[in-house]
């Protein structure tokens, strides 16, 4: 039986441990973000900190409050401060012939009442005859349960580009700042940005089957499609990892590469050997009849740096 009173302590001792706790986990993911810390070790950190408020629970009947409503993992930290889980597609993808493969459960069966996972099906060239690649895509992994999963080895990242290209032109007068460019008046002669360029000339305003120049629409849009590569280790010299991103062009040149007008479409993962670009581009680079924004049409032409 609850005294009178003793519901609102309650709410309030819960309030406040609610407040600490997005306190506490804001901090960790600043602090990540900040010196750029793997989630991995942010994981062993939450499960630290659970075991700590576990034994210190004993002795104060507000930290009990905090452990039972503290996040035990990374998942469960970020939705309690309500940051929302990116919308990247995770393909698992051969070290060896950079494969995809979109769905990990094909790649998990059961043999005797065993569960394994299955290698690399891709058809390679290896003297003269083409052959399985065989390459493992998964690792075995025992959870704190005692039950036995499987992890990809590597993993390739991809978000929608047109997911992407619709969030961007959502904002405010983006799409009016798409529009700038056909108003620029530049001396004859002057290059002063990618408008004054033979590509921009040449290769958007070329016509298509129709006899139409791309860029007679105003809404079209032309990309440009970067990768890059950088070593996300201060201390670890021999890992590598590929961005790519896409600028889009028709915006002025003081907004087009800000951080926040830049696509990051896919992350490649540390491979021993160059990989092949093409297993990677070709799960975007495959839509052609557009989509719709704001009620308009958008079609896209790519261009590769």
């Amino acid at each position: 039986m609850i005294k009178p009173g003793r519901h609102g302590e309650q709410h309030n001792t819960m309030t406040r441990a609610n407040t600490l706790i997005k306190w506490i986990i804001m901090v960790i993911l600043a602090w990540q973000a900040t010196f750029n810390i793997s989630d991995s070790a942010i994981q062993a950190l939450f499960g630290f900190l659970c075991k700590i408020l576990s034994v210190l629970a004993f002795e104060a009947p507000f930290i009990a409050c905090i452990r039972d409503s503290f996040p035990k993992c990374n998942v469960t930290a970020l939705k309690r401060v309500g940051i929302e889980n990116d919308s990247f597609q995770k393909f698992v993808v051969c070290g060896s012939c950079n494969e995809l493969y979109p769905d990990i459960n094909d790649l998990i069966y059961s043999a005797h009442g065993t569960i394994k996972a299955r290698t690399c099906s891709n058809q390679i060239l290896y003297n003269r005859r083409r052959v399985a690649c065989g390459q493992p895509l998964l690792k075995k992994s025992i959870l704190e349960d005692g039950k036995c999963t499987f992890i990809p080895i590597k993993t390739y990242c991809y978000k929608s580009i047109v997911e992407s290209i619709e969030e961007l032109l959502n904002r405010k007068g983006m799409l009016n700042e798409c529009q700038k460019w056909r108003s620029r008046e530049v001396p004859s002669g002057y290059l002063a940005d990618i408008f004054d360029g033979a590509i921009w000339k040449k290769r958007f305003h070329s016509k298509d089957e129709q006899g139409r120049y791309f860029l007679d629409t105003p809404s079209n849009l032309g990309l440009m499609l970067n990768v890059d590569w950088y070593q996300p280790y201060q201390r670890k010299s021999d890992c590598s990892v590929g961005a790519i991103y896409c600028t889009i062009m028709n915006l002025p040149r003081e907004l087009r590469n800000k951080r926040e007008n830049v696509l990051l479409v896919g992350i490649i993962p540390n491979f021993d050997n160059t990989p092949n670009l093409d297993k990677s581009l070709m799960t975007y680079m495959d839509f052609g009849e557009g989509f719709q924004c704001n009620l308009r049409v958008i079609r896209i032409l790519f261009v590769r740096h």
